[in-house]
């Protein structure tokens, strides 16, 4: 990734490399690749993983957890 393209452009670069490693390695991209085929339980979930997300160092509210949820269904 060429330092030159700018932040933004830097992180998507990485997470699209990072993607393509997971599916090299035959790992699930997906919430639904992994069997949640229902949005249904996405409360349910953030609200047990807000509990282990709160000392990083950009704290997770349950709303930021069930977006990342969303775009990972």
């Amino acid at each position: 990734i060429h330092e030159d393209k700018g932040e933004y452009n830097i992180a998507r670069d990485a997470i699209a490399m990072t993607k393509q490693v997971f599916v090299d390695m035959g790992l699930t991209t997906t919430l639904r690749e992994m069997g949640i085929t229902e949005k249904d339980k996405f409360e349910e979930m953030a609200e047990k993983a807000v509990v282990e997300c709160g000392n990083y160092i950009v704290p997770l509210t349950k709303e930021d957890i069930i977006e990342i949820y969303n775009r990972a269904f």
